[in-house]
């Protein structure tokens, strides 16, 4: 992904997401390891790999991201921009499975079809938290 893309995206999932305390990650070290540490209140941490897909819908994975979303445990994510048109969609782990990912090869957990709709995103933040935390107990 290029490095404008990815801050365009880190940006807008930080302005729409204000109920995750994010920490973005810029690590030399281990090449694998997400681009996001996330945490809801009183919640577990997760993680979130940021990815642009391409014109053709196809999500490129290095080797070591791959490996990393393979052997780690824990609440793990892929959130997905497409550019044409706008959209972001949540997958779990299961999704950094080879080096090139059609989308359309895919069911998302979630997806934001119009990123100004507040609605969209709240349904979206919805499905991350059960995802992580389980449903809601009264």
């Amino acid at each position: 992904m290029s490095g404008k893309n990815e801050t365009k995206f880190w940006k807008l999932i930080k302005q729409r997401t204000p109920e995750i305390r994010w920490n973005r990650i810029e690590n030399s070290v281990n090449r694998g390891f997400p681009d996001l540490i996330g945490s809801f209140a009183n919640s577990h941490f997760f993680t979130a790999e940021l990815k642009v897909a391409n014109s053709s819908g196809t999500v490129v994975f290095s080797p070591h991201q791959i490996a990393w979303h393979s052997v780690n445990n824990g609440a793990k994510f892929i959130m997905v921009q497409t550019l044409c048109p706008l959209s972001v969609k949540l997958f779990p782990s299961s999704f950094a499975c080879n080096l090139r990912v059609k989308l359309t090869d895919h069911e998302p957990l979630s997806v934001v079809h119009d990123t100004h709709d507040n609605e969209q995103w709240k349904i979206f933040l919805d499905i991350l938290r059960m995802t992580i935390i389980g449903p809601s107990r009264p």
